[in-house]
């Protein structure tokens, strides 16, 4: 059975709650007590992540980022994520506080399929801290609350998984419907290496086109407990989600390119520490002045995952 206890590790190592609680039920009485999987635990995991963002150019200060995110089953089949975020910006214009909270909910159906909705809202509130354009006085703080709603399903073969999703989103006052397909190759047939595709088609109220994107991903396993992840993003919607509504893009600024970096250390069973770079293009249509800034964000973030 020792086998059989590395590969259901490996599920949970590689975030695959879902098919580990699936092959969970495969297990021998005693190995069910050993590893307590013959109890829904009231928590599955716990993280907490944080860093900062660091602008080169434009008008605006560094940005503080902070997530609480957290798991639990209904049963051995259902599962529910939640997580908690603040971000926090300043600048010479204005200053922003925004709190998130994201809700997501995996429904496995027969062997191969999952389900998930999920549901984002977000609260912003922004106060100025000079005149805009011709103005002579300070316009008051303005709040505002946007609400993202998705729906993914994915589709699980030996060496590779299909997933198609659509969310629906209102920020600034705009309506967005977003259809995206994502291709997972397993070249090895594990998650010792996953290369992923994502397309993404995305339509404004307020545009007459559709806008498209693109998301490519590399995961490898480098060592038993050491794991690298890279993704770039080429994009041309201004308002996108990503990951069934969890990454939402509610600034007014545009997101031509992204690269992002991940190193995910197993320090043991229970405890995972990961470290993400991300370097993120940004554009600006100021029509007031009839010119297009450029601006950059590296971001550096930091985690910590206890499995329960």
């Amino acid at each position: 059975e020792i086998l059989i206890e590395y590969l259901y590790y490996c599920y949970l190592y590689a975030g695959e709650y879902e098919q580990a609680r699936k092959f969970s039920k495969t297990f021998s009485p005693a190995l069910s007590e050993k590893l307590k999987t013959d109890k829904s635990p009231l928590i599955e995991y716990v993280f907490v992540e944080g860093g900062n963002k660091i602008i080169d150019g434009g008008d605006l200060s560094d940005a503080y980022y902070g997530q609480l995110g957290w798991g639990h089953p209904i049963g051995k089949n259902i599962a529910f994520f939640h997580a908690a975020t603040l971000f926090d910006q300043s600048g010479k214009i204005y200053d922003l506080k925004q709190r998130q909270y994201y809700f997501l909910v995996n429904i496995p159906v027969g062997s191969s399929w999952v389900f998930s909705p999920a549901f984002h809202f977000i609260y912003r509130q922004v106060t100025y801290n000079v005149p805009l354009y011709y103005n002579t006085s300070i316009p008051p703080a303005s709040k505002t609350k946007y609400v993202v709603g998705s729906l993914a399903a994915k589709r699980s073969f030996s060496y590779f998984d299909i997933g198609f999703g659509s969310s629906f989103s209102n920020i600034e006052s705009v309506d967005q419907m977003q259809g995206n397909l994502t291709v997972t190759y397993h070249p090895m047939g594990n998650n010792k290496l996953l290369l992923t595709n994502t397309g993404y088609l995305q339509n404004e109220s307020s545009a007459n086109r559709l806008n498209v994107a693109y998301g490519g991903s590399l995961e490898a396993l480098l060592f038993p407990k050491f794991c690298i992840k890279a993704q770039y993003l080429y994009n041309q919607a201004y308002h996108i989600s990503e990951s069934n509504g969890y990454i939402v893009n509610n600034s007014n600024d545009l997101t031509p390119s992204r690269w992002t970096f991940m190193g995910n250390f197993l320090v043991s069973r229970h405890l995972n520490i990961y470290l993400l770079y991300q370097f993120e293009n940004k554009s600006r249509n100021d029509t007031f002045n009839n010119l297009t800034a450029y601006y950059d964000y590296n971001t550096l973030i930091t985690g910590l995952k206890i499995i329960l």
